[in-house]
């Protein structure tokens, strides 16, 4: 009579442990992958708030903006592929001389390929969130976003307001430098 509740409460305990133990697997797993997007302070060993003289690398004025804003197209032996798919160009933004925005284009991505470089930004990211780009020519864009940095992945089609753009797809990254 007493010996069924003492062996159920042992079981129940031998259960718990082994809960406790996979739910902390799990976590860590998860924690140890994900990165708050926030503490991002470079992507590709391009470190935000650097000036162009501190990148390595080429640098080429591509478009001057205003207030304090000035794209280069970037290029460097070390930056030709990411996530298993060849880039074909860079730009980085600088405002006030550091380093603000990074652009990274892909030519013609198959739907496969750009679900790759998703999963592969969500392993080091999280969680992305699908979202409706205003930009005339977007047929998908996916965001994560923290309080200081936004990190975008476009897929553009063929019809563009920015030629540039045409059939491409885009990681625009953004980190306002203080």
């Amino acid at each position: 009579y007493f010996y069924l509740p003492v062996y159920l409460q042992q079981v129940m305990v031998c259960f718990r442990v082994h809960l406790l133990i996979i739910s902390l697997v799990f976590t860590l797993s998860e924690s140890y992958s994900q990165n708050n997007i926030d503490e991002m302070s470079s992507f590709m060993n391009l470190n935000f708030g650097s000036s162009p003289s501190q990148v390595e690398g080429s640098l080429e004025l591509a478009l001057p903006i205003s207030y304090g804003l000035k794209y280069y197209k970037y290029r460097s032996k070390n930056h030709r592929e990411i996530y298993g798919q060849k880039i074909d160009q860079i730009n980085l933004g600088f405002r006030d001389d550091k380093l603000e925005y990074i652009d990274i284009y892909f030519s013609k991505l198959t739907a496969a390929d750009f679900q790759v470089i998703i999963d592969s930004l969500e392993y080091h990211f999280g969680p992305s969130v699908n979202f409706e780009a205003v930009e005339k020519g977007v047929i998908e864009a996916i965001r994560w976003q923290g309080e200081d940095t936004v990190l975008d992945f476009y897929r553009y089609g063929s019809e563009t307001i920015d030629i540039d753009d045409k059939n491409k797809s885009v990681i625009a990254i953004s980190r306002p430098v203080n």
